[in-house]
């Protein structure tokens, strides 16, 4: 009986043991890397097209900063992953001296228990063992205790066999994290060496950026411009549609059921552009070179690959599509009480009065020798500019 508490205290303790194969966590680890390495891949593209433009500019600046930001992102990811598989090996070391410890106290039980059935295996030890009892009911006792010996025995034998062979599974996969760990590391190594290439070109290109201000400053003047003429668009569209007294009742009651709907998908609306980066937020910004100098901006400005296709973010009518002086053709779609901007447009596809859907094409990114292809993206509350980011997803 004593060694079949024994017996049965190992299988609880074995129990209580847990294996270090945490698939998930780490398959989630993993695919947050895979999509920033996507995401560095794309933006690699993008610098690559404007790294022979005629001129340094801050579009330039800040795809590289954009560059600088989602390579310190892997980084700390790598060192998630990193932290991950350290703590996996040290719990399968753990493991495997635990189980380890209780297998050579399994063994040394099994010595007394083969010491036991080595006494009496044979059928005539066996026989004198039966016989010498006092009484039958001690007999039957005994013949009992004896085939439990031997199936506790056998049982025994098979365990030590299993905890062999799941030891010897856990030192497997205890080299393969090792071997993981050492691909990690060095992935580390390298992520932070290009990093440091980043800053010095960072720091390049915000030196020649600096040796040209006047540049600079006539470039902040052209966004006012482009500005400007969008808000008078605006106003004057809204002014056209108030004069001429053009929503009836049901084109009322339409707006209001368009509103509600483009309402309803606030943080969820498709970006206008595919594989594109934010390059200039929403509102009121500091000049990324001219210290001082305050920039603002009614919308957000995604840098993308050159001819790709502009789509409109919802339902809608196009109320304005109209020439902005260096910034390509500029395009107005109204969602009810909602208007959304899209300019730096070439090959317009679509004209005033047409009635667009969902993520249709409405036209294709210009490309600027000095400037890149740079989408810039308006969402509007009637006279009230929106951030663009807080509605698409």
């Amino acid at each position: 009986m004593k060694y079949i508490f024994k017996y049965c205290l190992f299988i609880i303790l074995c129990c209580c043991i847990t294996f270090p194969i945490k698939s998930q966590s780490l398959e989630d680890l993993n695919s947050t890397k895979r999509k920033i390495e996507n995401q560095i891949q794309q933006l690699n593209v993008l610098i690559n097209e404007n790294a022979n433009l005629k001129s340094e500019t801050i579009n330039n600046l800040n795809l590289v900063s954009q560059r600088i930001k989602l390579k310190n992102s892997l980084i700390n990811q790598l060192e998630l992953e990193i932290l991950y598989l350290n703590n996996n090996i040290l719990q399968s070391q753990s493991n495997i001296d635990s189980l380890s410890f209780l297998l050579n106290s399994r063994k040394k039980e099994l010595e007394k228990i083969l010491q036991f059935y080595q006494k009496y295996h044979n059928s005539y030890n066996i026989l004198i063992f039966i016989l010498s009892s006092n009484s039958f009911n001690q007999s039957f006792l005994r013949i009992k205790f004896y085939n439990s010996i031997i199936k506790y025995y056998s049982n025994t034998i098979k365990s030590i066999s299993t905890d062999i062979n799941k030891i010897s599974e856990i030192k497997v996969s205890l080299e393969n994290q090792k071997k993981e760990l050492y691909l990690k590391q060095l992935q580390k190594i390298d992520e932070i060496k290009t990093l440091r290439k980043d800053l010095d070109l960072y720091n390049s290109k915000l030196k020649k950026l600096k040796s040209n201000e006047k540049n600079l400053r006539k470039q902040i003047e052209i966004e006012k411009r482009r500005s400007n003429e969008i808000i008078s668009k605006i106003n004057e569209l809204i002014e056209e549609e108030t004069r001429k007294k053009i929503i009836s009742t049901n084109k009322s009651n339409e707006n209001v059921k368009l509103s509600n709907d483009f309402l309803k998908n606030y943080g969820k609306l498709p970006h206008p552009v595919a594989n594109a980066f934010v390059i200039n937020n929403f509102g009121e910004t500091n000049h990324p070179v001219l210290k001082g100098v305050k920039i603002k901006n009614n919308g957000v400005d995604f840098a993308c690959k050159t001819g790709s296709e502009i789509r409109s973010i919802f339902n809608g009518e196009v109320k304005k599509v109209f020439n902005l002086p260096m910034n390509g053709i500029a395009v107005i779609i109204r969602h009810g009480n909602y208007l959304s901007v899209y300019s730096n447009l070439t090959n317009v596809y679509v004209k005033v009065g047409d009635k667009v859907i969902t993520e249709q094409v409405i036209g294709k990114i210009v490309s600027n020798d000095n400037s890149g292809s740079i989408l810039h993206f308006e969402i509007w509350n009637e006279k009230n500019p929106e951030n663009p980011l807080m509605w698409i997803y």
